[in-house]
């Protein structure tokens, strides 16, 4: 039988609220916080940064910080180096584990939640979960994310009729 936890800071079960306390305290948002919308609207985002900053004729990231400029590091956000050779940049991560091309670059949420986009194939991966309903022990999703995108780049890879 699963039993619902009460989240200990707030005293009761979480419903439709962020679990994030921070961005909580924040009113809800918060830039340090998650992947907030639903898979419509995440793939429009990820359609922009794949398109260099633009979407539906619209410039919305000035030219010269998309990911296809001829700054130095070409890849938006820019990765900023680390010792693990995991590197980060405004919540964004490099270099993940799995069968994404080495250019790819995402966002994995505190609650589960990723989306992964590959400019080498033109692809983006949207996986949005909740991990810490009932509780925040669960760390599954970590393994799920990559069989997730690994499974999703072998189909797009193998099937030329999806690229």
């Amino acid at each position: 039988m699963l039993r619902l936890r009460i989240d200990p800071w707030r005293g009761r079960l979480l419903r439709g609220e962020v679990h994030d306390e921070n961005a909580f305290a924040m009113g809800g948002v918060s830039a340090h916080a998650g992947l907030f919308g639903d898979t419509g609207d995440l793939a429009i985002f990820c359609q922009m940064l794949l398109n260099g900053g633009a979407y539906d004729h619209r410039r919305i990231v000035p030219a010269q910080h998309s990911w296809r400029s001829s700054l130095p590091g070409r890849t938006f956000p820019k990765a900023a180096a680390a010792p693990t050779g995991l590197g980060h940049a405004f919540e964004w991560k490099f270099r993940w584990r799995s069968l994404l091309s080495h250019s790819s670059f995402g966002h994995t949420g505190f609650t589960g939640t990723s989306a992964w986009i590959d400019p080498t194939r033109e692809l983006f991966i949207i996986l949005l979960t909740n991990r810490v309903h009932p509780s925040r022990e669960n760390n599954a999703i970590r393994e799920v994310r990559r069989l997730v995108a690994d499974g999703v780049v072998k189909a797009v890879d193998i099937d030329p009729l999806i690229h």
